[in-house]
């Protein structure tokens, strides 16, 4: 994590915590998944299912997996940052959505989702 200055904690989960940070040799926005199981080899690590699922997708409305590294026996995935999560805009909302509002979120969501279910990828928690 040497490379990144850490802003700020914006998930905690049962597998990791994402932190929202800064590239310190890009200053790009990023956000890192750090896991919570060790892993004793960078190998060990690739064979993970997350991790060798979302290698394979490169796609607008899939969140793109940037970077993979371990350090200190702990495995660390760098996304690129979104501004919000839908789940934010929703909360944030003060009135209702229009047709078309709820029509092109619903398309960008399904559109994502048929990607990921294309190449057989399913949550491994259903």
């Amino acid at each position: 994590m040497k490379n990144f200055e850490e802003i700020k904690v914006i998930g905690d989960g049962g597998f990791g915590i994402v932190t929202k940070c800064r590239d310190n040799d890009t200053g790009q926005i990023v956000a890192i998944k750090k896991m919570k199981q060790k892993f004793a080899t960078f190998e060990e690590c690739l064979q993970l299912k997350e991790v060798k699922s979302l290698r394979k997708i490169k796609y607008d409305n899939v969140v793109r997996l940037m970077q993979v590294f371990r350090e200190n026996e702990y495995l660390y995935l760098v996304f690129e940052c979104l501004g919000e999560s839908l789940l934010k805009t929703l909360q944030n909302r003060t009135g209702p959505f229009t047709d078309a509002e709820v029509r092109y979120v619903m398309h960008e969501v399904l559109s994502g989702l048929a990607i990921v279910h294309r190449r057989r990828i399913f949550p491994s928690r259903y």
